[in-house]
C-alpha cells in the first residue's frame, strides 16, 4: 500500500514548482550537508577555502584547463547559493574529482 506511480509524484512536483514561481527552496549547501552530514560539511568547507586560495592561480593564464574546471566548479557553487538540482551532487563530487586532480597536476608544475 505505500507504492505512489511515478506520474503521480511528477504530477505533484509540477504542481508545487508552479504555486511557488518553480524554483527550488533547497541549497546546494544544506543538501550537501544534510545529505553527507559532518563529513559534507568538510568537505564543503574544505572546497571552498581551496577555492579562495586557488583565485589567484586561476584567473592567471598559466593553465587553460584548469581556469575551466576552477569557472565550472565555482559557478556551480555559487548557483547553488540560491538554488540546487536534482542532479547536483553528481556535479559537485564530479568537478571536485576533477579540481583536485588538476591542482595536484598544476601544483607538480611549480
Amino acid at each position: 500500500g505505500t507504492d505512489t506511480p511515478i506520474q503521480e509524484l511528477i504530477d505533484k512536483r509540477l504542481r508545487v514548482s508552479a504555486k511557488y514561481g518553480a524554483s527550488s527552496a533547497e541549497s546546494l549547501y544544506f543538501d550537501f550537508i544534510c545529505s553527507f552530514g559532518l563529513v559534507g560539511l568538510l568537505l564543503l568547507i574544505h572546497l571552498v577555502f581551496m577555492l579562495f586560495k586557488d583565485f589567484k592561480y586561476a584567473v592567471s593564464s598559466f593553465n587553460p584547463r584548469f581556469h575551466i574546471v576552477y569557472g565550472s566548479l565555482g559557478s556551480l557553487m555559487v548557483y547553488g547559493l540560491f538554488n540546487s538540482f536534482h542532479s547536483t551532487m553528481f556535479f559537485v563530487l564530479l568537478l571536485y574529482v576533477i579540481y583536485l586532480l588538476s591542482r595536484k597536476e598544476y601544483i607538480s608544475e611549480l
